[in-house]
Protein backbone atom coordinates (compact mmCIF):
# COMPACT_ATOMS: atom_id res chain seq x y z
CA UNK A 1 0.00 0.00 0.00
CA UNK A 2 2.71 2.37 1.00
CA UNK A 3 5.20 1.50 -2.40
CA UNK A 4 2.12 2.32 -4.50
CA UNK A 5 0.78 5.49 -2.56
CA UNK A 6 4.73 6.18 -3.22
CA UNK A 7 4.77 6.03 -6.48
CA UNK A 8 1.46 8.07 -7.12
CA UNK A 9 2.98 11.30 -5.31
CA UNK A 10 7.05 11.91 -6.85
CA UNK A 11 9.46 12.84 -4.57
CA UNK A 12 9.66 16.89 -4.43
CA UNK A 13 12.67 18.96 -5.53
CA UNK A 14 14.92 20.60 -3.39
CA UNK A 15 13.87 23.93 -2.31
CA UNK A 16 16.72 25.12 -1.43
CA UNK A 17 18.52 24.71 -5.23
CA UNK A 18 15.09 26.00 -6.65
CA UNK A 19 15.71 29.22 -4.76
CA UNK A 20 19.28 29.64 -5.92
CA UNK A 21 18.70 28.90 -9.37
CA UNK A 22 15.90 31.80 -9.48
CA UNK A 23 17.98 34.25 -7.72
CA UNK A 24 20.52 33.97 -10.17
CA UNK A 25 18.29 34.45 -12.65
CA UNK A 26 17.37 37.69 -11.20
CA UNK A 27 20.78 38.82 -10.43
CA UNK A 28 21.90 37.95 -14.24
CA UNK A 29 18.51 40.24 -15.46
CA UNK A 30 19.99 42.68 -13.19
CA UNK A 31 23.34 42.73 -15.04
CA UNK A 32 22.07 43.13 -18.03
CA UNK A 33 19.55 45.80 -17.14
CA UNK A 34 22.68 47.56 -15.09
CA UNK A 35 25.16 47.39 -18.47
CA UNK A 36 22.27 48.65 -20.24
CA UNK A 37 21.29 51.42 -18.33
CA UNK A 38 25.12 52.27 -18.16
CA UNK A 39 25.32 52.32 -22.10
CA UNK A 40 22.37 54.67 -22.18
CA UNK A 41 23.68 56.94 -19.51
CA UNK A 42 27.31 57.37 -21.28
CA UNK A 43 27.73 59.14 -24.19
CA UNK A 44 31.18 60.28 -26.14
CA UNK A 45 31.38 63.62 -28.01
CA UNK A 46 33.94 63.67 -30.73
CA UNK A 47 36.92 65.63 -31.43
CA UNK A 48 35.69 69.05 -33.18
CA UNK A 49 32.18 68.29 -32.38
CA UNK A 50 29.97 69.54 -29.43
CA UNK A 51 26.99 67.82 -28.41
CA UNK A 52 23.33 69.42 -27.39
CA UNK A 53 21.41 67.67 -24.76
CA UNK A 54 17.66 67.10 -24.93
CA UNK A 55 15.22 66.00 -22.52
CA UNK A 56 11.52 65.06 -23.10
CA UNK A 57 10.77 67.06 -19.56
CA UNK A 58 12.99 69.67 -19.94
CA UNK A 59 13.82 70.66 -23.65
CA UNK A 60 16.81 71.83 -24.75
CA UNK A 61 19.27 72.22 -22.27
CA UNK A 62 22.06 75.73 -22.29
CA UNK A 63 24.60 74.04 -21.60
CA UNK A 64 27.09 71.76 -24.42
CA UNK A 65 28.75 69.05 -23.91
CA UNK A 66 32.23 69.15 -25.14
CA UNK A 67 34.83 66.49 -26.82
CA UNK A 68 35.22 63.59 -24.43
CA UNK A 69 32.72 61.08 -22.33
CA UNK A 70 29.88 62.14 -20.31
CA UNK A 71 27.18 60.71 -17.83
CA UNK A 72 23.77 61.81 -18.52
CA UNK A 73 20.55 60.69 -17.48
CA UNK A 74 19.11 57.62 -19.88
CA UNK A 75 16.02 59.86 -20.74
CA UNK A 76 18.12 62.75 -22.45
CA UNK A 77 19.02 62.57 -25.86
CA UNK A 78 22.23 64.22 -27.27
CA UNK A 79 22.58 65.12 -30.96
CA UNK A 80 26.43 66.55 -32.00
CA UNK A 81 27.20 69.42 -34.17
CA UNK A 82 30.62 70.20 -35.93
CA UNK A 83 31.97 73.13 -34.07
CA UNK A 84 35.52 73.05 -36.10
CA UNK A 85 36.31 72.74 -39.75
CA UNK A 86 34.16 70.40 -41.62
CA UNK A 87 34.67 69.96 -45.53
CA UNK A 88 31.76 68.50 -47.54
CA UNK A 89 32.16 67.68 -51.04
CA UNK A 90 29.26 67.31 -53.54
CA UNK A 91 30.75 65.83 -56.81
CA UNK A 92 29.55 63.55 -59.49
CA UNK A 93 31.65 60.44 -58.87
CA UNK A 94 31.07 60.37 -55.12
CA UNK A 95 31.86 57.65 -52.63
CA UNK A 96 28.20 57.08 -52.29
CA UNK A 97 26.53 58.04 -55.48
CA UNK A 98 26.69 61.60 -57.75
CA UNK A 99 25.95 64.50 -55.56
CA UNK A 100 26.69 67.25 -58.44
CA UNK A 101 23.79 69.64 -60.06
CA UNK A 102 23.14 71.51 -63.33
CA UNK A 103 22.64 75.02 -63.15
CA UNK A 104 22.17 77.41 -66.02
CA UNK A 105 23.84 80.29 -67.75
CA UNK A 106 22.78 83.54 -69.18
CA UNK A 107 23.45 82.59 -72.49
CA UNK A 108 20.55 79.28 -71.50
CA UNK A 109 23.39 76.90 -71.15
CA UNK A 110 23.16 73.97 -68.71
CA UNK A 111 26.26 73.14 -66.71
CA UNK A 112 27.30 69.76 -64.71
CA UNK A 113 29.03 71.14 -61.59
CA UNK A 114 31.01 69.44 -58.60
CA UNK A 115 31.75 72.02 -55.60
CA UNK A 116 33.81 72.13 -52.33
CA UNK A 117 33.00 73.84 -49.57
CA UNK A 118 34.12 73.76 -45.76
CA UNK A 119 31.98 75.03 -42.87
CA UNK A 120 31.14 75.00 -38.99
CA UNK A 121 28.42 75.60 -36.28
CA UNK A 122 28.82 78.57 -34.25
CA UNK A 123 28.93 76.65 -30.35
CA UNK A 124 26.67 80.00 -29.29
CA UNK A 125 23.96 78.97 -31.38
CA UNK A 126 24.10 74.99 -31.06
CA UNK A 127 20.49 75.09 -29.51
CA UNK A 128 19.08 76.99 -31.73
CA UNK A 129 20.04 75.32 -34.32
CA UNK A 130 18.81 71.97 -32.39
CA UNK A 131 15.50 73.64 -32.33
CA UNK A 132 14.68 74.92 -35.83
CA UNK A 133 15.98 71.94 -37.61
CA UNK A 134 14.44 69.77 -35.17
CA UNK A 135 17.05 67.49 -33.81
CA UNK A 136 18.22 66.56 -37.30
CA UNK A 137 22.25 65.67 -37.22
CA UNK A 138 24.21 67.81 -39.09
CA UNK A 139 24.65 65.10 -42.04
CA UNK A 140 21.03 65.63 -42.98
CA UNK A 141 21.32 69.55 -42.38
CA UNK A 142 23.87 69.70 -45.34
CA UNK A 143 21.70 67.27 -47.55
CA UNK A 144 19.05 69.65 -47.05
CA UNK A 145 18.77 72.93 -46.37
CA UNK A 146 22.16 73.70 -47.01
CA UNK A 147 22.48 71.99 -50.23
CA UNK A 148 19.02 73.89 -50.97
CA UNK A 149 20.61 77.33 -50.22
CA UNK A 150 23.63 76.52 -51.98
CA UNK A 151 21.78 75.60 -55.44
CA UNK A 152 20.05 78.85 -54.54
CA UNK A 153 23.19 80.62 -54.03
CA UNK A 154 24.58 79.43 -57.51
CA UNK A 155 21.97 79.70 -59.47
CA UNK A 156 21.75 83.71 -58.77
CA UNK A 157 25.02 84.51 -59.80
CA UNK A 158 25.52 82.29 -63.09
CA UNK A 159 22.75 83.31 -64.45
CA UNK A 160 24.77 86.57 -64.82
CA UNK A 161 27.07 85.42 -66.60
CA UNK A 162 27.68 83.31 -70.17
CA UNK A 163 29.18 79.55 -70.28
CA UNK A 164 32.45 80.74 -71.43
CA UNK A 165 33.13 83.02 -68.58
CA UNK A 166 31.33 80.51 -65.71
CA UNK A 167 34.06 77.56 -67.38
CA UNK A 168 37.12 79.86 -67.05
CA UNK A 169 37.04 83.85 -68.20
CA UNK A 170 35.35 84.47 -64.86
CA UNK A 171 35.62 80.85 -62.29
CA UNK A 172 37.88 83.06 -59.66
CA UNK A 173 35.05 86.01 -59.95
CA UNK A 174 32.11 83.24 -59.16
CA UNK A 175 33.62 81.59 -56.53
CA UNK A 176 33.82 84.48 -54.43
CA UNK A 177 30.36 85.64 -55.15
CA UNK A 178 28.74 82.52 -54.65
CA UNK A 179 30.97 81.89 -51.17
CA UNK A 180 30.01 85.42 -50.35
CA UNK A 181 26.20 84.66 -51.05
CA UNK A 182 25.86 81.22 -49.59
CA UNK A 183 27.82 82.45 -46.15
CA UNK A 184 25.49 85.04 -46.04
CA UNK A 185 22.22 82.85 -46.39
CA UNK A 186 23.68 80.24 -43.81
CA UNK A 187 25.00 83.20 -41.13
CA UNK A 188 21.49 83.81 -39.33
CA UNK A 189 21.34 80.17 -38.40
CA UNK A 190 24.50 80.04 -36.66
CA UNK A 191 26.06 78.19 -39.85
CA UNK A 192 29.38 79.73 -40.79
CA UNK A 193 30.71 79.20 -44.24
CA UNK A 194 34.69 79.32 -44.39
CA UNK A 195 35.60 78.38 -47.90
CA UNK A 196 33.76 77.23 -51.22
CA UNK A 197 34.96 76.20 -54.89
CA UNK A 198 34.05 75.10 -57.98
CA UNK A 199 36.58 71.94 -58.05
CA UNK A 200 34.87 70.88 -61.68
CA UNK A 201 32.93 72.61 -64.60
CA UNK A 202 31.26 70.92 -67.09
CA UNK A 203 29.51 72.39 -69.81
CA UNK A 204 27.20 70.40 -72.78
CA UNK A 205 29.55 68.90 -75.93
CA UNK A 206 28.85 71.51 -77.71
CA UNK A 207 29.50 74.37 -75.75
CA UNK A 208 33.43 72.73 -74.84
CA UNK A 209 33.52 72.42 -78.81
CA UNK A 210 33.34 76.58 -78.88
CA UNK A 211 35.38 77.16 -75.76
CA UNK A 212 38.14 74.47 -77.45
CA UNK A 213 37.74 76.68 -80.64
CA UNK A 214 38.31 79.67 -78.81
CA UNK A 215 40.91 78.89 -76.66
CA UNK A 216 42.67 78.07 -79.41
CA UNK A 217 42.06 81.19 -82.24
CA UNK A 218 42.90 83.03 -78.64
CA UNK A 219 46.60 81.05 -78.68
CA UNK A 220 47.23 81.48 -82.23
CA UNK A 221 46.85 85.08 -81.38
CA UNK A 222 48.93 85.21 -78.50
CA UNK A 223 51.95 83.17 -80.62
CA UNK A 224 51.48 85.78 -83.37
CA UNK A 225 51.61 88.38 -80.66
CA UNK A 226 54.70 87.09 -79.73
CA UNK A 227 56.24 86.54 -83.34
CA UNK A 228 55.47 90.69 -83.86
CA UNK A 229 57.29 91.07 -80.87
CA UNK A 230 60.59 88.93 -81.33
CA UNK A 231 60.22 90.53 -85.23
CA UNK A 232 60.21 94.15 -83.29
CA UNK A 233 63.42 92.90 -80.89
CA UNK A 234 65.00 92.24 -83.80
CA UNK A 235 64.11 94.98 -85.70
CA UNK A 236 65.38 97.16 -82.95
CA UNK A 237 68.51 95.37 -82.74
CA UNK A 238 69.81 95.60 -86.16
CA UNK A 239 69.03 99.26 -85.95
CA UNK A 240 71.19 99.58 -83.05
CA UNK A 241 73.93 97.82 -84.58
CA UNK A 242 73.51 100.23 -87.64
CA UNK A 243 73.63 103.08 -85.67
CA UNK A 244 76.39 101.78 -83.87
CA UNK A 245 78.33 101.25 -87.03
CA UNK A 246 77.41 104.64 -88.44
CA UNK A 247 78.64 106.44 -85.05
CA UNK A 248 81.85 104.37 -85.19
CA UNK A 249 82.55 105.45 -88.56
CA UNK A 250 81.32 109.31 -87.29
CA UNK A 251 84.22 108.72 -85.00
CA UNK A 252 86.69 107.46 -87.14
CA UNK A 253 86.53 110.26 -89.65
CA UNK A 254 86.39 112.82 -86.91
CA UNK A 255 89.70 111.51 -85.58
CA UNK A 256 91.00 111.33 -89.50
CA UNK A 257 90.19 114.80 -89.99
CA UNK A 258 91.80 115.96 -86.89
CA UNK A 259 94.92 113.98 -87.57
CA UNK A 260 95.31 115.48 -90.99
CA UNK A 261 94.74 119.09 -89.48
CA UNK A 262 97.61 118.10 -86.80
CA UNK A 263 99.46 117.01 -89.70
CA UNK A 264 99.01 119.86 -92.10
CA UNK A 265 99.78 122.53 -89.25
CA UNK A 266 103.11 120.26 -88.44
CA UNK A 267 104.27 120.96 -92.08
CA UNK A 268 106.91 123.37 -93.43
CA UNK A 269 108.46 124.00 -97.37
CA UNK A 270 111.43 122.75 -95.99
CA UNK A 271 110.51 119.49 -93.93
CA UNK A 272 108.41 118.34 -97.48
CA UNK A 273 111.72 119.21 -99.35
CA UNK A 274 113.48 117.09 -96.98
CA UNK A 275 111.07 114.18 -96.82
CA UNK A 276 111.33 114.46 -100.59
CA UNK A 277 114.76 114.72 -100.51
CA UNK A 278 114.82 110.91 -98.11
CA UNK A 279 113.05 109.79 -100.59
CA UNK A 280 114.73 110.36 -104.02
CA UNK A 281 117.53 107.68 -105.29
CA UNK A 282 119.67 110.30 -106.91
CA UNK A 283 118.23 109.40 -110.18
CA UNK A 284 116.49 112.37 -112.53
CA UNK A 285 113.48 110.90 -114.06
CA UNK A 286 114.07 109.41 -117.75
CA UNK A 287 111.74 111.53 -119.26
CA UNK A 288 110.98 115.38 -118.72
CA UNK A 289 108.90 117.27 -120.28
CA UNK A 290 109.02 121.09 -120.23
CA UNK A 291 111.50 122.84 -118.22
CA UNK A 292 110.39 121.08 -114.77
CA UNK A 293 113.07 120.59 -112.42
CA UNK A 294 113.61 118.98 -108.50
CA UNK A 295 114.25 122.08 -106.93
CA UNK A 296 116.71 121.16 -103.88
CA UNK A 297 118.10 123.96 -101.51
CA UNK A 298 121.67 124.72 -102.25
CA UNK A 299 123.11 124.64 -99.13
CA UNK A 300 122.24 120.93 -99.00
CA UNK A 301 124.89 120.48 -101.22
CA UNK A 302 127.07 122.51 -99.65
CA UNK A 303 126.61 120.04 -96.96
CA UNK A 304 126.73 117.65 -98.71
CA UNK A 305 130.00 118.15 -100.30
CA UNK A 306 131.54 119.08 -96.97
CA UNK A 307 130.52 115.75 -95.48
CA UNK A 308 132.40 114.40 -98.41
CA UNK A 309 135.76 116.03 -98.25
CA UNK A 310 135.78 115.42 -94.46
Amino acid sequence: MNNAENAQHPALPNRPNRSFHVGAAVVGVALVLIVILAFLMIARIEPGFAGVVYSPSGGVEEDMLNQGWHIIAPFKRVTEYPVSTETVYLSKDGDDGDHSFDISTKDGKNVNVDVVYSYHMDPEKLPAIFTKFRGQESDLIEAGFMKDRLKEAIQEVTTQYDVMEVYGEKRSELNRKVFEKFRDSLAPHGIIVETFNFSAIRPDKESLKAIQEKVNAKQRLETLKVQREQAKVQAEKLKIEAQGKAEAKVIEAKAQAEANRILRASLSPVLVQYETVKRWNGQLPMMTGGNAMLNLPSNWFVSSSESKGK
